[in-house]
């Protein structure tokens, strides 16, 4: 039985109603906003961003800056692929959430249900507690990097994560009582959809989600080594600064990552927050999404700011808006999305190069065209 209580009818018809009735930004507002913090940036001489808004489906206007390969120096192009990194999270829980409507996953049942080979916990880690990051287990990723090296977790066997998961015997925190930000628990969310539903995560994501909305160049990678069209490499700093090197993921693992997408899919995806009949359960599913997660003591924040998170989403107010979204950074890739209901419009910002300064700016464009003054 689920416990956990869905937004309210007239709290989703709120959001939904908002989204509707809103004005999106004009064609010049959205150019003008990209050209401003936002190409400030994202605007490099090596690797860079592909940028933009968009409304209703659609993208409003768009900006690239920056090089897809520093080898063949092949400029970003608005139609590349991406590895979005976290921002993979929301398609994972939205799995597990549509798996929860059609009545064949328990939200407070214990994960040993659906995974029963890992360790025995009391209280029991439970299925809700994955998605809400409350499940206090240890970071696994950590104690890789410092046998194998290498940043990103991106030199290390896959395959060594969910050996490492099933020798987990103590907790950090008793389950459900803290927000810790946790990819080893959307890891196991992953290996639960896969255990209930039959099917890879990578093939009932695109039967369910990706199809449904459109989203041609979207799709969770389960094998490191496929040729993805239009792909943009990844790059970082050398340690001294001087040089790029290139950057490159081996897992095959997904779940708290593992997606590439392209600008003009995300502005598909974004699309449902404002028109949730999209997608198989409609607003009952939207409404179940942007359910926040409760803890008994210290609740989830990001960079400082306290939040609310869903399934696989942030859901924040910033300079007086609204926000939804869930940014991501995995091996020289950044992915910053969010979507303002208030004025129906999403900013999304692809990178091959991390710089933490593209959140704010992406967020300080969104609240100022969200804003009615």
């Amino acid at each position: 039985m689920n416990s956990i209580r869905p937004l309210s009818a007239f709290a989703l018809s709120a959001i939904i109603l908002a989204s509707a009735e809103a004005q999106p930004p004009s064609a010049k507002e959205a150019r003008e906003a990209l050209i401003g913090q936002i190409a400030a940036a994202t605007e490099s001489d090596g690797p860079g961003c592909v940028a933009g808004i968009a409304s209703r489906g659609r993208l409003i206007a768009s900006h690239a800056s920056g090089y897809a390969n520093l080898e063949l120096m092949v400029p970003l192009g608005t139609e590349m692929a991406f590895d979005i990194g976290s921002a993979s999270k929301q398609f994972t829980a939205i799995s597990a959430a549509i798996l929860v409507r059609r009545g064949m996953l328990d939200l407070d049942a214990d994960i040993r249900t659906y995974l029963p080979d890992m360790h025995r916990f009391d209280p029991p880690i439970r299925v809700s507690d994955l998605i809400y990051h409350s499940s206090g287990l240890p970071d696994v990723y950590e104690p890789l990097s410092w046998q194998f090296g290498g940043v990103d977790a991106n030199q290390y066997p896959s395959d060594l994560i969910p050996k490492m998961a099933r020798g987990i015997s103590k907790l950090k925190f008793d389950p459900g009582s803290q927000f810790e930000y946790s990819n080893i628990g959307y890891l196991l969310l992953a290996e639960i959809v896969e255990n209930v539903s039959g099917e890879s995560l990578r093939a009932f994501a695109d039967s369910n989600i990706f199809r449904p909305m459109g989203m041609t160049s979207t799709a969770f990678r389960d094998n490191s080594r496929e040729l993805i069209p239009n792909r943009a490499s990844a790059y970082s700093l050398s340690a001294d600064e001087k040089i790029w090197e290139w950057r490159h993921s081996d897992f095959d693992i997904m779940g708290d990552g593992g997606v590439y997408s392209t600008l003009g899919d995300l502005a598909k995806w974004y699309n449902f927050f404002a028109d949730p009949s999209l997608l198989e359960g409609g607003n009952d599913l939207l409404s179940l999404i942007l359910t926040p997660g409760s803890y008994t003591e210290t609740g989830a924040s990001y960079r400082g700011m306290p939040i609310d998170y869903g399934f696989g989403v942030q859901i924040l107010n910033y300079k007086g808006q609204k926000v939804i979204g869930h940014p991501g950074g995995w091996a020289g890739y950044a992915t910053v999305p969010y979507y303002f209901p208030e004025r129906d419009f999403a900013i999304i910002a692809l990178c091959n190069m991390q710089r933490r300064e593209v959140v704010t700016a992406v967020l300080n464009e969104g609240a100022r065209l969200a804003s009615p003054d």
